[in-house]
């Protein structure tokens, strides 16, 4: 039977290479920075999308804008 120490268990949450063994602090330092890199990524992916949200937004007003000249420029065309 496998012995699961806080030990064993922290260092099975790392690469495994020999610098995270027995040495709890540094296996601690790992995961604190991939839990605090994973909580990053989500906000720079909510950030992402809330910039796409608001660039779709203005090509829509841009390609509405631009309709609105065509129409019009079309228009003045027909009446010469």
């Amino acid at each position: 039977m496998t012995e699961h120490t806080p030990m064993k268990i922290l260092e099975s949450l790392t690469p495994g290479g020999s610098e995270f063994v027995d040495d709890p602090e540094r296996c601690a330092r790992y995961i604190r920075d991939l839990i605090d890199s994973g909580h990053q990524a989500k906000k720079d992916r909510a950030r992402l999308m809330q910039d796409k949200t608001e660039l779709l937004k203005t090509l829509d007003m841009a390609r509405l804008k631009f309709a609105r000249i065509i129409t019009k420029h079309r228009a003045t065309e027909q009446e010469t």
